[in-house]
Parts: structure tokens; C-alpha cells; sequence
């Protein structure tokens, strides 16, 4: 009965191929048994017990040697025992013995089941040994059948585990060789990026201001970022040559770099050389070299980049001629000193120069509608919109009380016969106004001078004729008429007198007119000329209603004294008959030595002049005065110009006049 467990125990291990070292200690227990079994039947008894205990003591104690020695030497002295003591009660005792390292074992290391249910097991297994041997035979047969449970259940458990670790091995191979494909298709995907970034950037380089050396020296760094061994950038067409990293033997293939017309394979195809050409002009060559084969898919890549390069050349080539052109015309649109203006079709300002910032007294105008610079710009507004043809308007501009006259051109650039930008050209031609006008003026008095010239001896001598005339009749009356007929002969014959008399006058006028004012040039006090003028001015007019005060300093001119009085009197008496009512005449002196100038000021509280006629007061002949000759005005303009001076006037209605006179100083005719 106790053999059964231990064979099925046996069978199984076998089965399972799982027979170790420490069970063989259980073919101890089988062994004693068998012999049990078998040495009866050959007239011999044996007892089993100790050398039963003894293989599952020694199969289950983890102890040093020497305890397992100690335990061999105690069951074979009970076996010996057991063969040649035959008494019953000694037999019971020895087998008692041998379960008693069961105790042992039980309480050291747990063996079966916890200590308290195993030491309870081996005091009854001792006690059955003692008093009832079917009992101790029927509780031994629980070692062997819990040892085959439990070695069952621990293989299974085993095999479950080997199992879950062999599952684990293979989840884990299986994970780390989709890691290591993930890594190398990752590894790939960073290459293909890293060569696509490459060729993006070639792009980015058309879209920002690059030269084609900056360009080069970058794809060949990129390249050997790719990495490539080495690789060299020729552009013939510009005579460049870049390099980049190890190329063995380049000397030997910089002369065969011009004559590669198509993609060539050297060195056991690690050398890559690709001909790069933009609409069959053949611009330089791309070479590659690499430490191992050029791939089909590299081959392919670095064609596609090398085309990439040329098309950047290209494209770069062009951006550099349009940014030269664009720096041209921005330098020449800058040298000019005249405001020019290049808006869009809305008349927002894309490009102005810096003349047209000075005449807006602005430091950037970009972007800003033209029109909203200046109020006097928005007269053009209905002219400029949907222009087709060319504009030109003349517009005047008050600054500082001084009006300025400018010459306003617009040109429309049309695409598809709309306006696409305006071009404004903004010239100040004040000057050029002013100084048509004094030609103007020059040639009327030239004009007035020559006709004087040939005229004046012609009526002259008749006048002379006439006025003898009458003052002879005169005589003849009063001595011979009666004093009835005598007054009103007289009166007739004196009113010829007054009208040749006036006549001669104007031709005096217009003979001096015609003639230089000055004869002797000198070094003048101006505040004692302009006294003297002032003092002439008041017994000329003699009008007790107007008072003339003046502020006078010494300062220096060089010119002729005469016509300089003559100068200031016709102004000053001007300003005292503009005064019908009582009224006030005001003469201030200023020295200008930065503009190295004297300044006169010559102010009445007249009636003013209209801004219609005051373009008019300088020409002869024109006057708004009953009795005037209107050459006054003329004969004062004309000297202060022979001074080479400058005069100008400021009037408004109701307010009175200024004239402003302008004389170098003497110092200035000095230097």
C-alpha cells in the first residue's frame, strides 16, 4: 500500500523529466519498503522504518553536511539495530526513533504543513508507532501521498511559471524587435526629415536676401550633417568651389568636374557625381562621397537636391538682380532733391524720399494716404482718382507768413490700362516763379526805358513850344487887354502852363526811370538816410494827421545815398497818403549778421492793399491813387534790385501795409 504513492511519485517526475539530485533520497523509502515486502517470502523479517524516515529526512533537510551525516550515522545504527534486535517492543521503539527527526524537520524548516498541524502529526505518528502498528502504517502513507500532491502541484506551479516566463521571453523578444525596427524606421524617418529640411531650406534661401557663396557653404555643411563623408559644391558659372568633410583625391577631379554632362558612379559607387543644369544651362556640379555604397533611394534623393540647388541658383541669381535693381532706383530716387513719391493705386505711400519728408516735416510716412500729409494736397483728390494720363497742377502753400508755390506731377503706372501706382513729383519752383516775374518786370521796365528814350526829345520840344507860347500870350494880354477879358485869358493861358508843366514832370520821370539811380558808390549810414527820407516824406505830404515814428541804430550799407533816400521816400509817402483819417506810420532797423543783411520796416495803419493787386504794385504805370503816375513803386523796386537787395510787401484790407527792404551790409561787399 505505501509502495503505490511512491511509484506514482517516481512515474511522474519520470514522465515529466524532472528527476533531480535531492530526489533520490526518496528511492530510500521504496527501497526499505520493497525489501519489506520481499524478505518474507524468504523466511526473513525486516523493518522498513528507519531507513524509511531516513530518505524523507535526508531528502528534505537543507542543513550543512554534517547534520545530514549526523542523520545517516542515527538510521543506519536503528537499522542495524532493527536487523539483529527482534524483540517486538524494541522494534516499536527503534521505529518510534526514527520518526523523531521528522520533528526536527518539521520545526526547522516547515516541512508538509505549518509547524503546530506537523508536530501534532509526528507525535501521533510516534505514539502510533509505540501502540498500534496498522495505524503507523495508515499515517506514513500520508507522507508519501502529500510529497507526491505537493511534488505534483510544484511541478505543475513550475511549468506555469516557466510557462508565464516563456511567454514573458517572447513578448519581450517580440517587443524589443519591434523597438529595435521601430528605432531603425524612426532612424530612417529622421534621415528622410533631415534630408527634406535640407531641400526646404534651399527654398527658404530664394525668399531671403542669401548670396550664392552663403548658399553654397550651407548645402555642402548640410550634406555633410546628412552624413556623408564629404562633398564639393562647383558653380562654374560663378566660380565657386566649396568643400565639405573627407573627399579623397579631389585635386585629381576638380578638371573633371566642367565635362560631366550626366550623373556619374565612382569609386565602387561611393562617389556621386551630379551635373546641375537650369533649362540646359549647365551651372557647376554636385559631387558626394561617401565611406559605403550610394543607395538607389540616396542616388534618387541626392539627383533631386542637386536640381533643387540649381533651381535656388537660379532663383537667387534673379532676387539679386531685382535687389540691385531695387537698391538702384532707391538711391537715385534719394539723390534727388526734389519730393518724389511712389504710392499704390489707394494713394498710400510705398516709397518716398527724403526730400518729400522734409516738405511734410516727417520722419516716416509709409503706408499713409498722400493726401492727409497736407491740406493743400487734397485740391489734387479729384483729379488723381482713376487717373490714366499724366497730372499737373500748380498749388501754393502759406509756411512762416511766406507763400510757396510748387509744381505738382503725378504719373499713373497702369496695369491693364488701370492704375496700378502713382509716382509724385512735388517741385518748389518759388523761386523760379519770382524770378520769371522780375524778368518779367525787367523787361517792361527795359521796354518803358527805350520807349522813353526815343520818345522823351520828340515831346519834349513841343512842350517846351507850348508852355513859351502861353507865357508869351500871357504878357500880351496883360498888357493889352482890358481887365474884363484879361482873368479868364490868364486863367486858360496859366492851366497850359500847369499841364505842360506836368507833362514835362512825367518825362522827367520816365528819363530817370530809364537811367542808373546811382552814380557814386560809398559806404552809407542807413539810420541818417533814412531820417533825411523821413523828414522829406512829411514836407512832401503835409498831412498833420498821421504820426511817423521811427527806431533807428547806425548800421553800414554801400550803395548811392540819393537814390537810397529816394528809395525810402516814395515808400514812406506811399504809407502816409494810404492813411485817410489820422493814422500812423512806423520805421524799425534790424541787423541780420547771421544772413549779413540790414532789414527795414516800413508799417502803416492805411487802408490797405487787396491780395488781388499786390503782384501788380511794382510795374510802372500802375497805381490806385487819382492823381499818381504809378512809378514810384517801379523807381523803388528798381533801385533796391540795382543794390542787389530785396524787397517784399505784407497788406491786408482795413489793416494797414508793411514793406519789407533788404541791403547787404558793407561788410559782406568787403570780403
Amino acid at each position: 500500500m505505501l509502495l503505490v504513492p511512491w511509484f506514482t511519485y517516481f512515474a511522474v517526475l519520470l514522465y515529466l523529466k524532472n528527476l533531480r539530485r535531492e530526489n533520490l533520497y526518496y528511492l530510500l523509502p521504496v527501497i526499505s519498503l520493497c525489501l519489506h515486502y520481499t524478505l518474507p517470502y524468504f523466511n526473513k523479517a525486516y523493518n522498513p522504518y528507519p531507513l524509511y524516515f531516513a530518505g524523507i529526512v535526508l531528502a528534505n533537510i537543507q542543513d550543512k553536511k554534517f547534520i545530514k551525516l549526523c542523520l545517516l550515522i542515527f538510521y543506519t545504527l536503528l537499522t542495524v539495530s532493527i536487523l539483529y534486535l527482534h524483540e517486538n517492543t524494541v522494534q516499536k521503539v527503534i521505529t518510534s526513533l526514527s520518526t523523531v527527526p521528522l520533528l526536527y524537520l518539521a520545526i526547522k524548516q516547515s516541512f508538509l504543513l505549518p509547524n503546530i498541524y506537523i508536530f501534532t502529526y509526528c507525535i501521533v505518528l510516534m505514539g502510533a508507532s509505540l501502540l498500534e502498528i496498522a495505524l503507523f502504517e495508515l499515517l506514513s502513507l500520508a507522507i508519501p501521498v502529500y510529497i507526491l500532491m505537493n511534488s505534483i502541484n510544484s511541478i505543475i506551479h513550475k511549468k506555469e511559471e516557466e510557462l508565464e516566463n516563456f511567454k514573458l521571453k517572447v513578448r519581450k523578444s517580440i517587443e524589443s524587435e519591434i523597438e529595435r525596427e521601430i528605432e531603425k524606421l524612426d532612424i530612417k524617418l529622421q534621415l528622410i526629415q533631415r534630408k527634406l529640411k535640407e531641400i526646404f531650406k534651399l527654398n527658404t534661401y530664394t525668399i531671403k536676401e542669401i548670396t550664392i557663396d552663403e548658399m553654397a557653404d550651407r548645402v555642402v555643411k548640410g550634406l555633410s550633417d546628412l552624413g556623408y563623408t564629404g562633398s564639393v559644391l562647383e558653380i562654374q558659372k560663378y566660380e565657386i568651389v566649396k568643400k565639405e568633410g573627407f573627399f579623397p583625391n579631389l585635386k585629381n577631379y576638380l578638371d573633371l568636374f566642367p565635362n560631366i554632362e550626366t550623373v556619374t558612379e565612382l569609386e565602387n559607387k561611393r562617389l556621386f557625381i551630379i551635373p546641375i543644369f537650369v533649362e540646359d544651362e549647365r551651372l557647376g556640379t554636385l559631387s558626394v562621397y561617401s565611406k559605403s555604397e550610394v543607395t538607389k533611394e540616396e542616388a534618387e534623393y541626392l539627383i533631386t537636391y542637386a536640381m533643387s540647388i540649381g533651381t535656388s541658383i537660379a532663383k537667387i541669381d534673379y532676387f539679386m538682380q531685382i535687389i540691385k535693381l531695387r537698391e538702384l532706383i532707391y538711391a537715385a530716387i534719394e539723390s534727388i532733391n526734389i519730393p518724389l513719391v511712389i504710392t499704390d493705386a489707394n494713394l498710400n505711400i510705398e516709397i518716398a524720399n527724403r526730400a518729400f519728408l522734409k516738405f511734410v516735416g516727417r520722419e516716416s510716412v509709409k503706408r499713409e494716404n498722400i493726401l492727409n500729409l497736407n491740406p493743400e494736397l487734397t485740391t489734387l483728390k479729384r483729379n488723381i482718382n482713376n487717373a490714366k494720363i499724366p497730372i499737373e497742377e500748380i498749388i501754393t502753400i502759406t509756411r512762416n507768413r511766406k507763400e510757396y508755390i510748387y509744381d505738382v506731377r503725378v504719373y499713373p503706372v497702369l496695369s491693364e490700362n488701370k492704375p496700378e501706382s502713382m509716382v509724385f513729383i512735388i517741385e518748389d519752383i518759388t523761386e523760379r516763379k519770382e524770378m520769371e516775374k522780375q524778368i518779367l518786370h525787367s523787361e517792361k521796365l527795359a521796354v518803358i526805358g527805350r520807349l522813353t528814350a526815343s520818345i522823351s526829345h520828340e515831346i519834349k520840344n513841343p512842350l517846351a513850344i507850348i508852355s513859351q507860347s502861353a507865357f508869351s500870350l500871357k504878357r500880351k494880354i496883360i498888357r493889352s487887354c482890358d481887365k474884363e477879358h484879361q482873368d479868364s485869358l490868364v486863367e486858360v493861358l496859366e492851366r497850359i502852363e500847369r499841364s505842360t508843366n506836368r507833362a514835362k514832370d512825367i518825362i522827367d520821370r520816365l528819363l530817370n526811370f530809364s537811367k542808373p539811380y546811382y552814380s557814386k558808390i560809398e559806404s552809407v549810414n542807413l539810420k541818417e538816410v533814412l531820417q533825411e527820407a523821413i523828414n522829406l516824406s512829411i514836407l512832401q505830404t503835409q498831412k498833420n494827421n498821421v504820426n511817423v515814428s521811427s527806431h533807428l541804430k547806425d548800421i553800414q550799407i554801400k550803395g548811392d545815398r540819393n537814390s537810397l533816400i529816394q528809395l525810402f521816400i516814395n515808400i514812406i509817402v506811399n504809407g502816409i497818403e494810404a492813411i485817410n483819417s489820422t493814422g500812423k506810420v512806423t520805421i524799425r532797423m534790424h541787423e541780420d549778421k547771421k544772413s549779413k543783411v540790414a532789414k527795414v520796416s516800413i508799417r502803416d495803419t492805411g487802408s490797405g492793399i487787396p491780395q488781388d493787386l499786390l503782384d501788380k504794385i511794382f510795374e510802372p504805370f500802375f497805381t490806385t491813387k487819382d492823381k499818381g503816375t504809378g512809378l514810384g513803386l517801379a523807381v523803388s523796386y528798381r533801385i533796391v534790385k540795382e543794390h542787389r537787395g530785396e524787397i517784399s510787401v505784407v497788406s491786408k484790407e482795413g489793416k494797414g501795409t508793411e514793406f519789407i527792404v533788404k541791403l547787404p551790409l558793407l561788410e559782406e561787399d568787403h570780403e
